[in-house]
């Protein structure tokens, strides 16, 4: 369009909010399609063509989004942790600063909702990790970040924490050992257990959402293992020494008398 001086309008940008919606629309279509190629095809097995195809979009715009098959991987692990709510652990961590067996239950609960969430996709990058430089750092860099956070927690709890002889290095060693994505296909996969109903020795898998919360919760108190326990009667200390008072703590200790009698 011409101004009165015969000079031409400046375009307009186009930078709608509907054109933003679909290229986010797009990028997730393009995940979703290369976390389901990779998963069931292999890593090595599938092409940025492949991709495209699953997705419905051209091969430039894949990479225009990623950057190629090593970018998706990165875009996969980042969406992964996003699933499993990273925010939701670093709000759990911080409310619970001074109380190390209600942090270790967060930093249980994130990676009971990381393996759930995205287990498929932490074995691909295993795997082919060993072949892939590119995945490599990528599953390295999700490694690195999950042992950063960890010693950091570990090391704002106080020694008496910790059982005698463990620091923080062996703190962080021992919850690596524990907590990975193959103890927690055992605790949720069908396994032979005594404990069945019936005792019949088979345990059908854990599939339920209820059931896997329940079997991943187990290994939490497994790892709480490297915690130093709480004497014996701290419960009536803690409570003896102000905490808990009124007719509720009142007839605990009246209670607790009693019974030694």
């Amino acid at each position: 369009m011409a101004t009165a001086e015969g000079e031409s309008e400046p375009r307009r940008p186009y930078d709608a909010p509907r054109r933003r919606e679909q290229a986010i629309q797009t990028r997730a279509e393009i995940a979703a399609a290369a976390r389901h190629l990779f998963t069931s095809r292999g890593w090595g097995q599938t092409t940025v063509r492949d991709i495209a195809k699953a997705a419905r979009v051209s091969e430039p715009t894949v990479y225009k989004a990623y950057g190629g098959k090593a970018g998706l991987a990165g875009a996969l692990v980042d969406a992964v942790d996003l699933a499993a709510d990273v925010a939701r652990q670093l709000a759990e961590l911080e409310a619970a600063q001074g109380d190390p067996p209600a942090q270790l239950a967060a930093m249980v609960a994130f990676d009971r909702r990381l393996f759930e969430r995205g287990a498929d996709v932490i074995r691909l990058l295993r795997e082919a990790a060993r072949t892939e430089p590119d995945l490599a750092a990528a599953y390295q860099d999700g490694r690195d970040r999950g042992e950063t956070l960890r010693r950091q927690v570990f090391s704002s709890w106080p020694a008496k924490a910790f059982r005698s002889g463990v620091d923080v290095s062996l703190a962080c060693d021992t919850y690596a050992a524990l907590c990975t994505v193959d103890t927690y296909a055992t605790l949720t996969g069908g396994r032979r257990s005594g404990s069945s109903s019936g005792g019949s020795g088979h345990c059908a898998p854990c599939s339920s959402d209820r059931a896997t919360k329940a079997s991943f919760l187990s290994l939490g108190v497994r790892k709480a293992a490297f915690i130093a326990p709480r004497p014996r009667g701290f419960r009536r200390r803690w409570r003896s020494h102000g905490h808990g008072r009124g007719r509720r703590a009142g007839r605990h200790r009246t209670a607790t008398r009693r019974g030694r009698r």
